[in-house]
Order: C-alpha cells, then structure tokens, then sequence
C-alpha cells in the first residue's frame, strides 16, 4: 500500500449528487493508474515481452540468449595472438602472429563478423577456427566469419593483380598463381644433339610478386620453338629453347607459375 500514500482522497459533502460522486471516484482511479505506472517504469521485469527504448547501461554481465546485431559499430584494433577476442562487429587486427581462437561476443552467440588485417597472418585450426587448412589474411582484404555456434568458418578470399611483370592471384588458403610473356630475340649458345640448336634467351622474367618456394612453372611460346624453364627460383623464371634452324628472330614466350605465397 506504500505505492498509494501520497493520493489525496477527495472530500464530499453529505448532500453530494451520484454524479460527484462518480466524478470523483473517476478522478481516483485515474490518480492511482497514474501512480502505479510511475512506480512501474522503474521496475525490471521477469516474465513478459517489453521494448526498451533509449541508451541503456548495464554494470553486469547479461545472461541469456540474444538475436540480431550484436554490434553496429567498428570495433578497436586486436593485435594478433593465438587466442583473440572480439570488439565489435567490424574490427582491424594487427601483427603477423598465427590465430588459432577467437573468442565469441557472447554465450549463445551466431553469426558474422568481419576482420581488416593490418598486416598478413594466419588462421590455423587447432582451436575454434573450422575449414581443415591454414586460412592465410592478406593485408587490407577483409575477411568475413561466421560462427554456427561450433566454430568459425572463414570465407575465402583473393587477391588480384598485376605490374609490369606480370598478373598474379594470391588466395587465402597461401596458394598464389602467377603468369605473363616476354618476347625475346633468340641468341644462339650452342648446338644439341644433330641439327638442333640451343638458345638461351639474354635476360630473366621476374615474378610480378615473389613465391615463398619455388614454384611450379610451364611455358609455351607461338613458334615452332621447343622451350622449357630454367634455373627458376623463388623470384624469377628463365627460358631456354631448342630449334632445328639456326634463325634469330624474336618470338614471345608465355609463361606461368603456382606455388606457396605463405
């Protein structure tokens, strides 16, 4: 009954008509309406479906199962470490240290999240990261996770480009492809076998972006020429060719590589 103290009660004559009197009592109930849902908007309740509306601050933890966006917002940066954990839906990570956990927003959590790397690193497997094979971040290309409430499954991404060397592909999983041409005059160095001359062109291809490994490489080119690559390294091709004539034309050879960016 504390809720109801401060009501004044109204004060009718004795001669008071049935209409006061209900005009009156109208009044009270109004008053006592009034009251309780003052008393009311203070309260927290436990049972019911409510929407809150305005900024809310919480001082504890949250309990319970959520839905929708967890977060609008860009998050603050992560530096990189085996285990990571989230800042908002958008966050930047930086250094290069191997990720293997990222820990989730919130128990009952699904959903997605996108990373910005700062810098290359690497998605491993060992802990709550899915997929089966090393995920490798490339700079600036953001990547988007989704948790089914297991594990993180990232989505592949590439990328792509090209320089005065060449076009490359470099894919998330730290395969890159590589390929190009170059044309190349023939220089005679020597004869192979009976009536097949040796070529070994002057100059060297450079990768338009360098392999960790060596690669795998192939050439063909748009003669009759029979060429093969030679002494390729992690950052360059070279070309050696065979003919059966001794001309020194130019012909352009086109190449292609695929190996480990990561």
């Amino acid at each position: 009954m504390s809720k109801f103290q401060s009501i004044s009660l109204p004060t009718l004559s004795d001669s008071a008509t049935m209409k006061e009197v209900e005009n009156e009592s109208r009044k009270m109930g109004l008053d006592i309406l009034n009251k309780i849902n003052t008393v009311d908007s203070g309260v927290v309740h436990t049972t019911g479906n409510e929407t809150i509306a305005g900024t809310k601050t919480f001082t504890s933890s949250i309990v319970g199962n959520l839905t929708g966006n967890f977060l609008n917002t860009s998050g603050s940066n992560v530096a990189s470490a085996s285990t990571i954990s989230t800042t908002g839906s958008v966050f930047h990570v930086t250094g290069t240290t191997a990720i293997n956990t990222i820990n989730i927003p919130y128990t009952g959590f699904t959903g997605s999240i996108t990373i910005i790397p700062d810098a290359e690193f690497t998605f491993g497997t060992s802990g709550n990261i899915g997929g089966g094979q090393t995920y490798c971040a490339i700079a600036n290309k953001p990547i988007v996770l989704t948790y089914d409430g297991t594990k993180w499954w990232p989505v592949a991404s590439q990328d792509s480009g090209s320089n005065a060397n060449g076009y490359y592909i470099r894919y998330s999983d730290g395969t890159m492809q590589c390929w190009g041409n170059v044309t190349q005059t023939n220089a005679i160095t020597g004869i192979y076998g009976v009536g097949l001359f040796f070529y070994n062109n002057t100059s060297w291809q450079t990768f338009p972006i360098a392999f960790t490994v060596i690669p795998s490489t192939n050439i063909t080119t748009d003669s009759s020429v029979w060429c093969t690559p030679r002494g390729t390294s992690a950052t360059t091709i070279g070309i050696s060719a065979l003919a059966g004539s001794s001309e020194t034309s130019s012909h352009t050879y086109y190449w292609f590589a695929i190996g480990k960016w990561k």
